[in-house]
């Protein structure tokens, strides 16, 4: 996962921190205000209507055209696809992925990974010039209007807690020391969705193999999330899924690519995830706003990302929508974010300029923990739950809408919505 910045403090092992120049790092650059925004309009403008995708078509009579010549012909990029010729059913929007029938889980997987410990890290009290620009590197974060929320030195974690409304919990190991436990702690409370995260960005986790069904069964997860930083790949881990939902019934399974890098197809008849979470952030000060959907122009990095994640067969009742908590607490009096990922579990929809749509509902919205990049590396989770309630919001705004774009062909050339 890439929550933070690239630099880690090291433990030895006894898990106490060293606050020395491995750890202290003041090259992230505050960018500066970032120009008068923009909530995406989700209105369906009638110049790119026109080049709306749809996949799943067949061909009204077979002896004139071949479904094939349909079902290639209403999803090419420039459509070529007749109505009094082909058929396509609501539903077959680049959303949907061919597969309207697949509907999204109840309850929503809302909440996030945690990687924070309830109490600073061992070594925390440490005195000296070294520790102490540790500290000031961090409290620097809690300075000003859209600062931090103070910190403190008692409520660092877990983030993501039951009582904020969170449904689902990502715990790992991370690359730490977290003594007998073996990965992180959670908030006490029942989660529908409690994955145990293997990889993620600065660790070697290529022997996820050999710990991860223990980590899960002894932390009473249900499944695991596939994070492919860090050497787990989920194209190889099928033989593994398919032995574990042979074992353990309930787990489920969640893929955590990368933007950018190639995606898995949607299989899990065959050992493929239940779900995946696309990357759709990068570190602190990397993500917002040049990655918030909710700005006009759609950046992108985060449009491309998740059109390949549904061209490679991942409907949106199977894909869940991700952030990253500090840059969203850090931008929200400038951003929609939040509130726009909650009203994408609902009926919401976002218009691209080529035409094609993100159609809610999606599965659900997680988000990296709010957590200092450099220094003491403490954690937010009063941003965090900041976060949450903006998502909330916007979840009970999308239940309330109706579909405002179309996946029907006969009415997206006639330019009139279905509703």
């Amino acid at each position: 996962m890439r929550g933070v910045g690239p630099l880690q403090p090291h433990r030895d092992a006894f898990g106490s921190l060293n606050m020395l120049s491995s750890v202290v790092s003041f090259s992230l650059a505050h960018p500066a205000t970032h120009p008068q925004l923009q909530e995406v309009k989700t209105a369906l403008a009638a110049p790119a209507q026109t080049a709306q995708r749809f996949f799943g078509c067949k061909s009204r009579d077979t002896t004139i055209v071949p479904d094939a010549w349909c079902d290639s012909g209403c999803s090419a990029a420039a459509r070529n696809c007749p109505e009094d010729q082909c058929v396509c059913p609501v539903g077959s929007g680049l959303s949907f992925a061919g597969r309207p029938d697949l509907k999204p889980p109840e309850p929503r997987i809302i909440g996030g990974w945690t990687n924070c410990p309830a109490v600073p890290w061992p070594g925390y009290t440490e005195k000296g010039p070294l520790a102490e620009m540790a500290h000031d590197a961090c409290a620097k974060e809690e300075e000003g209007k859209d600062g931090m929320p103070p910190a403190g030195d008692k409520d660092w974690g877990p983030s993501y807690k039951p009582e904020w409304g969170s449904t689902a919990v990502l715990p790992g190991r991370f690359g730490k020391d977290w003594g007998k436990a073996k990965i992180a702690p959670i908030a006490p409370g029942h989660y529908e969705y409690n994955w145990v995260t293997v990889g993620g960005e600065g660790f070697d986790a290529s022997m996820w193999r050999e710990y991860a069904e223990e980590d899960i069964i002894a932390s009473n997860g249900k499944g695991i999330a596939f994070d492919e930083e860090g050497g787990v790949n989920q194209a190889e881990a099928g033989p593994w899924i398919t032995e574990m939902r042979k074992k353990h019934p309930d787990w489920t399974f969640l893929y955590v690519p990368s933007c950018g890098a190639m995606i898995s197809k949607y299989d899990p008849e065959n050992g493929g995830s239940d779900y995946i979470a696309p990357m759709m952030y990068q570190t602190n000060y990397n993500s917002y706003p040049r990655m918030d959907m909710s700005i006009e122009p759609l950046s992108t990095y985060v449009s491309e990302c998740v059109k390949s994640v549904h061209e490679a067969g991942w409907p949106a009742a199977r894909v869940v929508l991700t952030y990253q908590g500090f840059d969203a607490y850090r931008t929200r009096s400038e951003s929609t974010l939040m509130e726009l990922l909650g009203k994408m579990m609902g009926n919401h929809t976002i218009q691209l300029e080529n035409g094609d749509t993100f159609e809610g509902p999606y599965a659900g919205v997680l988000g990296w923990p709010s957590q200092c990049g450099q220094g003491d590396e403490r954690c937010w989770p009063d941003a965090d739950k900041a976060n949450m309630e903006e998502i909330m919001k916007g979840q009970k705004e999308g239940q309330k809408e109706g579909r405002g774009f179309t996946s029907d062909l006969a009415s997206a050339l006639r330019k009139v919505p279905a509703h």
